[in-house]
């Protein structure tokens, strides 16, 4: 009988210790579930491990919890967990959470607080524009130009987690005769730059539509299909095929395929470091051959101190193109950033830049300027200062070296921003730029003021000067502009502006209004 009662007393013990045992009781796609919670001296972000015959599988986040049990997030993983598979570092109290852990935790916190994406919500903005011009010169070459412009982004479609998004401007110029011998005087400009149904799963992404390959920068714009996968929480793989936009009008041109193939890899967190490396080979192809083909490879590292970005693209040829050449591959389309903050006051940032241009959706529009500091390849070397509460400084300088005896390209962008001046609601603001090429100097003056007029409406008044020192020849343009934004109900806005050249060769007056509304 006393054997019986020990017997039966070691039996209650052993099944006491394996029911503590604390398991994997469910595996999903989305995570796994274990049975400890609460009482165990868990709680939401703890950080658990999870082992199988002394190994370590992977290690495990909790997301959600309860008395007796727990949701987690897989972090990493070595192995598949199982069901029965056992976690360690639980003993009934709290967890030590260690500095790695925290800084996890916090990003986990982060990506926890951004709210479920509800169904058809609808982004962007969608404005009416007008732009007039009314030229008081010999060339008599006055215009008028209504557009449409719209940004359009719509998420979770009918809840089938698709997005779709647009980006398009529709101009009608209307001139006082023509500019061409061949062209008319009038003129429809019909832009579509971006155009896309996309979808993002926890390891799957794909779209169709315009659109860029953000791994491949230099692969540009894509009318196709981009599909990447995710092969774990670091690696990515995918691409992209589809056909090359025009240049000249940006329609739809099937005459040039483009495909493009990467693999990226990134880890880490944006408070202690980020990185991001990727490699993607493309081509472009012709009815009649090769156009080009090329590795693009980039290294992306991110913190709250420390930036830098560096890209290069691997040119190959082959045929006559390699007999042409005399080489199989070149380096081209380099660019390599380094941003740095000395200290709460002052940032500094170095460049070089010798990529082609390429104009996006918001900048296709902008002309080629001497004083366009975007326009200016080479080095880059640049500043922002802090001068007490109110007073910002701001400049680069950069110079494009040549490989023939012509002079360097120089030039300096400057400014001082001057907030609260001289009241609180005033704003002022000098700038100085200077460009040195072989053809010309060239110097532009500005000086600009802010001053309320009403609640939520504020008028800019500023003016500048282009002044060009060719051989023994000066050529200034003067012009002096009013600039005007306006919120209203949360949802419309309006902004204008007119521009009065004050020279004989460019005299004229520009006036500008735009009313839209976001979406």
């Amino acid at each position: 009988m006393r054997l019986f009662i020990y017997l039966l007393l070691l039996g209650f013990i052993v099944c006491t210790m394996v029911k503590a045992e604390t398991k994997v009781t469910y595996v999903s796609s989305e995570g796994l579930y274990i049975n400890a919670g609460t009482n165990a001296g868990l709680q939401k972000g703890d950080t658990l491990t999870i082992t199988r015959k002394n190994q370590i599988v992977a290690t495990i986040i909790i997301e959600n919890i309860s008395t007796k049990s727990a949701a987690c997030k897989i972090l990493t993983q070595s192995d598949t967990p199982l069901t029965d598979d056992i976690v360690l570092n639980i003993n009934g109290s709290p967890l030590s959470v260690t500095e790695e852990t925290k800084k996890i935790n916090q990003d986990v916190s982060k990506q926890k607080k951004q709210k479920t994406n509800p169904v058809n919500r609808v982004g962007g903005y969608i404005s009416f524009q007008q732009y007039y011009q009314k030229d008081f010169t010999n060339s008599s070459l006055s215009s008028y130009q209504p557009s449409l412009k719209t940004k359009l982004k719509i998420d979770n479609i009918s809840n089938s987690n698709l997005t779709f998004k647009l980006s398009m401007r529709s101009r009608y110029y209307q001139r006082s005769r023509q500019i061409t011998v061949s062209g008319d005087k009038n003129e429809w400009s019909h832009r579509l730059y971006e155009f896309a149904v996309y979808a993002e799963h926890t390891h799957l992404q794909w779209s169709f539509g315009r659109q860029s390959v953000y791994q491949a920068q230099g692969v540009g714009f894509i009318d196709g299909f981009y599909l990447a996968k995710k092969m774990n929480e670091y690696v990515s793989i995918g691409g992209a095929v589809g056909s090359e936009p025009n240049h000249l009008d940006q329609n739809i041109d099937f005459n040039r395929k483009k495909a493009a193939v990467f693999v990226s890899y990134e880890r880490g967190n944006y408070k202690s470091g980020r990185y991001n490396l990727s490699a993607a080979f493309a081509g472009s192809y012709l009815s009649d051959g090769v156009n080009r083909e090329f590795f693009n490879l980039s290294a992306d590292y991110y913190s709250e101190s420390f930036s830098t970005y560096h890209s290069v693209e691997i040119d190959l040829f082959r045929s006559w193109r390699k007999e042409a050449i005399g080489s199989t591959f070149k380096f081209s389309n380099y660019y390599g950033r380094i941003n740095y903050k000395l200290s709460n006051t002052v940032k500094i940032n170095f460049s070089y830049d010798n990529r082609h241009q390429i104009r996006y959706f918001d900048d296709v529009y902008i002309t080629d300027s001497l004083f366009d500091a975007n326009n200016h390849q080479g080095i880059r070397f640049g500043t922002i200062i802090k001068i007490g509460r109110n007073t910002t400084f701001s400049g680069n300088t950069g110079i494009r070296f040549r490989s023939d005896d012509i002079d360097d390209n120089k030039f300096i962008n400057t400014s001082l921003n001057l907030a609260r001046f001289p009241t609180r609601k005033n704003f002022l603001s000098f700038r100085f730029a200077y460009v040195k090429t072989m053809f010309t100097n060239a110097y532009r003056p500005s000086l600009s003021f802010r001053f309320p007029i009403f609640t939520k409406m504020y008028l800019t008044t500023s003016a500048s000067s282009n002044i060009y020192k060719t051989g023994t020849t000066t050529t200034t343009n003067t012009y002096v502009d009013l600039n005007s934004y306006y919120s209203f109900t949360g949802k419309y806005f309006m902004s204008g502006s007119i521009r009065q050249y004050l020279d004989s060769e460019l005299k004229s007056t520009q006036l500008y209004i735009e009313i839209g509304r976001n979406l």
